[in-house]
C-alpha cells in the first residue's frame, strides 16, 4: 500500500490527469514521469536482487542504499529534463523536482542512519497531494499512523526511523512546492 515504488506512481497519474490536455498527453507525461522516477529505480533494485548485491527489494540493508538512490536521482532529473522538452505543465515538473531534493536529503541522511524511505515517500506524497487538491486530499494523513505501525510492526525499522522520515519529507515537499508554485 505504501510502496515507495507504488506511492509516487499513483500521484503522477492524479497530477497528470488533472493537468493534461489530452489523452496523448496524459499518456506521454505519466509515462515519462513514471518510468523515470519509479520503473528505472525498481528494475536496478530488482536486478541487484537477482544478482545478489542487494538483499531485498526494499533495499532493508542501510548500507546497500547507496547505489539505489544514485540511481533514483539520475533517473528522476532526467525524466524532469524529458517532461519539460515535452511540454509538461510547471506542477508535474516541481512534483519531479520535490522527488529529486527528497532523495538528496534521504540519501544524506541514510549515510549515517537508516529513515523509512516508506514513511517519508508516503508523507511526501500525501503533502504534495494536500498542495494541489486541498482540503480533500487531507482526510489521506489518516492512512500514516498505520503506514508507520506496519513498517515497526515488520522489524523493518525503529519507531523513531518512521517518525523521522515523516515531517523530514513532508517539510521538504511543503517548502519546495511553496516556492516554485
Amino acid at each position: 500500500m505504501t510502496s515507495p515504488y507504488l506511492v509516487p506512481a499513483v500521484l503522477a497519474v492524479a497530477v497528470t490527469a488533472s493537468l493534461a490536455r489530452s489523452a496523448r498527453d496524459f499518456i506521454l507525461w505519466c509515462a515519462v514521469s513514471t518510468l523515470f522516477s519509479v520503473v528505472v529505480p525498481f528494475v536496478y533494485v530488482y536486478w541487484g536482487v537477482c544478482s545478489g548485491r542487494i538483499s531485498d527489494i526494499h533495499v532493508r540493508l542501510r548500507e546497500q542504499r547507496e547505489r539505489p538512490f544514485a540511481v533514483a536521482l539520475v533517473g528522476a532529473c532526467v525524466g524532469i529534463i524529458l517532461l519539460q522538452l515535452l511540454g509538461a505543465p510547471r506542477p508535474l515538473i516541481f512534483l519531479g523536482v520535490c522527488y529529486v531534493v527528497n532523495g538528496i536529503v534521504l540519501a544524506l541522511i541514510t549515510l549515517a542512519w537508516k529513515i523509512s524511505m516508506h514513511c517519508a515517500v508516503f508523507a511526501a506524497c500525501l503533502t504534495a497531494a494536500a498542495i494541489f487538491y486541498g482540503k480533500p486530499a487531507l482526510f489521506l494523513f489518516f492512512l500514516l499512523p498505520a503506514a508507520a505501525w506496519a513498517r515497526v510492526q515488520r522489524g523493518r525499522h525503529t519507531l523513531s526511523q518512521v517518525i523521522a522520515g515523516i515531517p523530514v519529507s513532508a517539510a521538504i515537499t511543503a517548502i519546495v512546492l511553496k516556492l516554485l508554485m
